[in-house]
């Protein structure tokens, strides 16, 4: 498997292994309070649906969607040979050539990727090998895996085993080198994402003073979803052989507030999150004390005197059209030491596609029409912040020549004069090239220059 530059890179401080002992922590979720920690029940899944079951069905528009209670098994992709219906090709309405499966042939494909986990560390890149090392050194699997590098800081754990698949997923959160590791199921299609902040993963939840008639299996999965997408429930909760909580495995967006309270027939329950050391009582997300919460704290910052700031970011929206496509924007602006206005620009690149795609691609684009600008201004003395580290990264050090971005990322370094730096600065800090990149989208075509603050727009200038 090739290593790009990054990877190569990116190496461990110190060796720490994952301590599998389950904490007890006092947390404070959105005002109410909750005695956490880790328990040893083993899963409970629901009646007719498999352990690690999507429960999928493909629809009348060929788009994927979920139903978590199915009246009965899904029968296993059979082995028949493919047939010319299974397959068939058309074109969509922009003229994108496009190619279309049948359910029969979907769920054929899909089925050596069932026993699959998608994983990411949070806010560390790392090599291959050490990913590879320490989730077998933490895991301690029965059978074999491989691991797959999928792009973008993610990976493909593929199982032999159903039972390691299960190990893994039940065993969250895990801690790789002092970081927590996001386990989430696999999902058809899926792309790695060109975004810094994703955070889906697997976290067992507790409900505590549950009614013993809320017990029932479907309605604790009903109640699961108001917290997450359900995964299973433990077999305690099932048989009430513990009456003091029900436990349940989510799947949930930590980077989003969790959910700290639901309501069923007007009793309020909370919700306890289980081995989440630190959970934040200001934004309601996990990996940091409220102390040391930077929402609200953190400001943009001025450059010297004698020095202009460019910040500039990207926006996608998802095409109405067509799954392969999306609408892409980036903005951007310039200011002084004062903070003062110097100009701005908004740019609409329209309908692209989007596999080579993202929000990554986009603060490209925009930071390539940035310097443009700059350029044609004639500043010499230019600091440029981009709220996206991966990027940061690939124009200050490079990346490899099979990179789909890579004739961008290289056209953006020819811009760079020599006294131009490019650094990363948090999304927070960065609102008001956030606010020009989403305003690109009702912009006409190309680009836009903004002699002017655009209305909207100072409230976000510091």
């Amino acid at each position: 498997m090739s290593v790009s530059k990054r990877e190569a890179a990116a190496a461990p401080s110190t060796e720490e292994v994952d301590d599998l002992e389950r904490s007890i922590a006092k947390t404070k979720i959105s005002g109410s309070d909750a005695q956490v920690n880790g328990g040893e029940n083993p899963p409970h899944f629901p009646s007719g649906v498999s352990w690690f079951k999507d429960s999928l069905f493909w629809n009348d528009d060929w788009t994927w969607s979920e139903s978590w209670f199915p009246t009965e098994e899904e029968p296993e992709a059979d082995e028949k040979p493919d047939l010319e219906e299974d397959i068939t090709s058309h074109e969509s309405e922009d003229g994108t050539p496009e190619i279309r499966f049948s359910r029969r042939y979907a769920k054929k494909l899909q089925e050596p990727w069932k026993n699959c986990l998608i994983l990411k560390i949070q806010g560390k890149t790392v090599h291959y090998d050490v990913m590879h090392a320490r989730v077998i050194e933490a895991w301690n699997l029965v059978g074999n895996f491989k691991l797959l590098d999928v792009g973008c800081g993610f990976y493909v754990a593929k199982f032999v085993l159903k039972e390691d698949c299960f190990r893994v997923l039940k065993g969250v959160p895990w801690k790789i080198l002092d970081h927590y590791l996001m386990v989430h199921r696999w999902e058809p299609t899926f792309i790695a994402p060109n975004q810094s902040e994703f955070g889906m993963t697997s976290v067992w939840v507790r409900l505590p003073r549950l009614p013993e008639e809320f017990y029932e299996e479907k309605q604790l999965l009903r109640i699961a979803e108001k917290i997450g997408k359900p995964l299973c429930i433990d077999d305690s909760s099932i048989s009430i052989s513990r009456g003091e909580y029900a436990r349940l495995c989510v799947e949930v967006d930590v980077y989003e507030p969790l959910v700290s309270e639901v309501q069923v027939d007007h009793h309020s329950l909370s919700v306890q999150y289980e081995r989440l050391d630190e959970i934040c009582i200001e934004c309601g997300k996990f990996g940091h004390t409220s102390e040391n919460c930077s929402v609200g704290l953190v400001t943009w910052k001025p450059p010297p005197v004698g020095v202009l700031k460019l910040n500039i970011d990207g926006s996608v929206l998802p095409s109405s059209t067509s799954k392969w496509a999306e609408l892409k924007s980036a903005g951007g602006l310039i200011r002084d030491h004062l903070g003062k206005w110097v100009t701005g620009f908004v740019v609409n690149f329209g309908l692209t596609g989007a596999i080579n795609g993202g929000v990554d691609v986009a603060i490209l684009q925009g930071l390539q029409e940035g310097l443009r600008l700059a350029h044609s201004l004639g500043i010499e003395h230019l600091q440029i912040e981009l709220d996206s580290p991966r990027m940061v990264e690939d124009v200050n050090e490079g990346v490899d020549d099979r990179d789909p971005s890579g004739d961008l990322v290289r056209e953006c370094q020819r811009l760079l004069k020599d006294n131009w730096s490019v650094s990363h600065v948090l999304k927070r800090t960065n609102s008001c090239a956030d606010f020009l990149a989403n305003l690109g989208h009702s912009s006409a075509e190309g680009t836009s220059v903004l002699k002017e603050p655009p209305e909207g727009i100072l409230q976000y200038i510091s």
